[in-house]
């Protein structure tokens, strides 16, 4: 049996060069997605739209696929997990944050959907960056109850990819000081409604609001949409993983 010995140097080079083809191959499906959608269907897209919608196919890509380099012979195939229905008494509140650290800017994303996987409502936000990334989804939680209420819920299960600040909401971890009056700030809220959930989820099932996230980091502005979403939002939330 021959033995091939490969560097770390090695290693390291290709891995960068398969992370640009991803990159490329990602962006070029956004462009020619675009182009069909206006050639065959007269919709124009905003150009942020195309980008958010092809970084989200990107990073939910690469989430799925990640491992550990030192123990890749025992790799095992995983299946990807994908966003699921809430029970029929509930709808699904998806949020999630995106951070500018260049423009020291954080983008909130919220999605609604209802138990037959209907966009209902969905709520974009970009706020001053203030802290961590822990921080920065507790915001997005809170966000995602702003746009809740808007929409007069009484009855949801919020959904997240942190796992920290889920475990703070149901209070199954000690509160950080740095996140406890936003923590304190949302359970005040939670009595609002009849009944909220929290949970933690893994980032392919929440493409759809991180995608919103990606998309408002650019762009200063604040806006809900109840039933009515524009064309734009839509065609981002409907063409992700």
């Amino acid at each position: 049996m021959t033995i091939f010995h490969v560097s770390r140097s090695s290693y390291l080079l290709w891995l960068n060069v398969s992370i640009s083809y991803h990159f490329s191959i990602a962006y070029c499906w956004a462009i020619w997605f675009t182009r069909n959608k206006r050639i065959f269907e007269g919709k124009k897209s905003d150009p942020r739209a195309s980008a958010a919608k092809a970084e989200s196919l990107l990073e939910a890509y690469h989430r799925a696929r990640k491992t550990d380099a030192s123990h890749i012979h025992n790799v095992k195939r995983v299946v990807q997990k994908k966003w699921e229905p809430p029970p029929g008494n509930f709808l699904k509140v998806n949020v999630d944050a995106a951070i500018n650290c260049r423009n020291q800017v954080l983008g909130l994303g919220a999605v609604i959907k209802d138990p037959s996987g209907k966009i209902v409502a969905a709520g974009i936000k970009q706020v001053p960056l203030r802290e961590g990334v822990s921080f920065a989804e507790a915001e997005a939680m809170e966000w995602g109850l702003k746009v809740a209420k808007e929409f007069s819920l009484s009855a949801m299960i919020m959904e997240i990819d942190c796992k920290e600040v889920v475990d703070l909401l149901n209070n199954t971890k000690g509160s950080r000081t740095c996140i406890s009056w936003v923590i304190s700030d949302i359970q005040e809220q939670r009595r609002d409604f009849k009944e909220v959930k929290f949970r933690h989820i893994p980032r392919t099932c929440n493409t759809c609001a991180h995608s919103l996230a990606k998309l408002v980091v650019g762009a200063n502005t604040s806006a809900i949409w109840l039933d009515h979403i524009p064309a734009e939002i839509l065609n981002v939330l409907n063409n992700v993983v």
